[in-house]
């Protein structure tokens, strides 16, 4: 009943009545008006969702969905999202299947607590780490991903570019990832490597430019403590920050413990890098 309050508030022209009525065009208003329903809208099942999302007059560029609250997982049909979608986030919600084959604009993805998914595809699209270095080093504009506490979830694509340049990659309490290859990302401003599936290898970003809007650091780093103490991060430590020509007036790493997951611990990776020597 919720998300029926919520479309027929932001989306009347997709009723008639009490229906949903898929012959019928949105307005120009509502045709390209953003989708985001709040934990304060009390959504606690998204079955409906689809008939906007899928429906081929709508063109907004911003999907934002988060059930009730924390506590509360919602439950989601499987959605294909259209090719006006820049951004899609999806909080606390149970769906199996984010199809986004279509999505070629896509250049922001969040995805957080989704205890269904197995596969997060974003390699359809044609902006996603594709911009300048001044557009992706801007936090507003730059192409990020960030994906938390998805339990099942084995496989996360980017696009096949030579060089992916991002804003920020974000990844955490991810027990189940297989597949996820970073290596052709050679620019992040924000990289942080939560806990993973212990098996996983994990391969960081061949990180060869360096720049950021504050000039102070091209990748600020941050890590749980049992990410830090995997070999591949001790080889990326060491490449980017320790081994690094103290003359050199760029700094490549620039240190941060904090990470965004409230189940993850970031770690103090500069102490603990100096406690190895």
């Amino acid at each position: 009943a919720n998300l029926l309050t919520y479309l027929q508030t932001n989306f009347a022209d997709l009723f008639n009545g009490d229906q949903i009525d898929l012959s019928k065009h949105l307005g120009l208003d509502q045709k390209t008006k953003e989708l985001l329903v709040a934990p304060a809208d009390n959504v606690t099942n998204f079955e409906g969702i689809q008939f906007l999302v899928e429906n081929p007059y709508w063109e907004g560029a911003k999907i934002s969905l988060y059930s009730a609250g924390e506590e509360s997982i919602a439950s989601m049909p499987n959605i294909k999202v259209g090719k006006f979608i820049t951004q899609v986030i999806l909080q606390n919600i149970e769906v199996e299947d984010i199809d986004l084959s279509n999505a070629t604009d896509l250049r922001s993805a969040w995805v957080q607590n989704n205890p269904a998914l197995q596969k997060l595809d974003l390699s359809y699209s044609t902006i996603w780490g594709q911009g300048d270095k001044e557009t992706e080093g801007n936090g507003t504009y730059g192409s990020s991903l960030m994906v938390l506490g998805c339990p099942i979830l084995k496989e996360i694509k980017l696009p096949e570019k030579n060089e992916l340049k991002a804003y920020r990659i974000d990844i955490e309490c991810l027990d189940a990832l297989e597949t996820f290859d970073m290596s052709n990302v050679k620019m992040v401003a924000e990289l942080s490597i939560g806990d993973l599936n212990k098996d996983f290898n994990l391969v960081y970003p061949e990180l060869t430019i360096f720049y950021s809007e504050d000039g102070y650091a091209g990748t600020y780093f941050a890590c749980s403590e049992n990410t830090f103490y995997r070999e591949s991060t001790q080889a990326f430590l060491k490449a980017n920050y320790t081994d690094i020509d103290p003359d050199d007036t760029v700094r490549r790493l620039g240190y941060t413990s904090s990470l965004s997951y409230d189940k993850n611990k970031g770690c103090r990776w500069r102490t603990l890098l100096n406690k190895q020597k």
